[in-house]
């Protein structure tokens, strides 16, 4: 009484599951020994459709893609990225999980499976890749950088315009507060840390303008201007957002009537901002 119950609790769980659920028998003949009905939701072919056709679940793969069901059976547990071709003709992307099923000798006898659609997500993944490389495109030609500092680890992170725009090759190396510092004119250094606190510490605005010291030690001219901007103090999450405008650039903001600002949270203290 108590498998029954169990039985009928997993059927009724598969069969109002979004995702798409299987146990695909491959020993002594292969074929379909379950599949869930959101099958027709998310393939276009109902269950009975993949019970008389045992192919019908490589024939639906990307033929780009065919070669990941063969790793399958030397790899069954783990998880794959596959697309699928549903009925209409359109592609879906799946992310698959099975577990395997092996008889007293050691053989893959079957693979029981949970497929989920995950197409939304791929698209959104593509619309983030392509926005990245398009402002990694418009910060080349506008000779512009961004970078993200976490204070309280002493990490950072820079755009590879930030690299460029410091005379550094694109993911030279892991950029710290110190390597940008030590990036500025000796005798600008003083007002960048003052700025810095001012902003932490005491929520104040400002700006600055400073050098910038290439390798090799090749000095370039004053050529930006930093504005910060605190939204919280430490103590709660502080982010401040840095932006180093070149005066050509701000000239033209002046002229169309843009402004500069921004605003981000965090919960950890954090500074945030880009240089020109």
């Amino acid at each position: 009484e108590e498998l029954r119950c169990s039985e009928e609790r997993f059927r009724l769980l598969a069969e109002n599951a979004q995702d798409l659920i299987f146990r695909y028998r491959l020993k002594p003949t292969p074929g379909f020994e379950y599949v869930s009905p959101s099958a027709t939701a998310m393939t276009g072919y109902t269950p009975e459709e993949h019970y008389a056709d045992p192919e019908l679940g490589r024939k639906i793969v990307h033929p780009d893609d065919r070669h990941l069901i063969d790793e399958v059976s030397s790899h069954p547990e783990s998880p794959i990225t596959i697309r699928w071709l549903h009925k209409d003709g359109r592609v879906i992307w799946t992310e698959q999980r099975n577990r395997p099923f092996y008889d007293e000798a050691g053989e893959l006898v079957a693979v029981e499976g949970i497929s989920r659609d995950i197409t939304e997500r791929k698209k959104a993944e593509e619309a983030l890749r392509r926005s990245e490389s398009s402002l990694a495109t418009a910060q080349r030609i506008a000779h512009l950088g961004n970078w993200d500092y976490d204070v309280t680890k002493d990490e950072a992170w820079w755009s590879d315009e930030m690299y460029r725009i410091f005379g550094f090759a694109p993911r030279q190396f892991v950029p710290r507060y110190r390597t940008f510092l030590d990036s500025v004119h000796p005798e600008d250094r003083p007002l960048i840390r003052r700025a810095v606190r001012k902003a932490l510490y005491e929520e104040k605005q400002g700006s600055v303008d400073y050098r910038i010291v290439r390798p090799g030690g090749r000095y370039e001219s004053p050529r930006a201007s930093t504005r910060l901007f605190v939204i919280s103090l430490a103590g709660r999450s502080a982010w401040s957002e840095r932006f180093t405008i070149s005066p050509s650039v701000r000239r033209a903001r002046r002229r169309s009537g843009c402004s500069v600002a921004g605003t981000n949270s965090s919960s950890t203290r954090r500074v945030k901002g880009s240089t020109v």
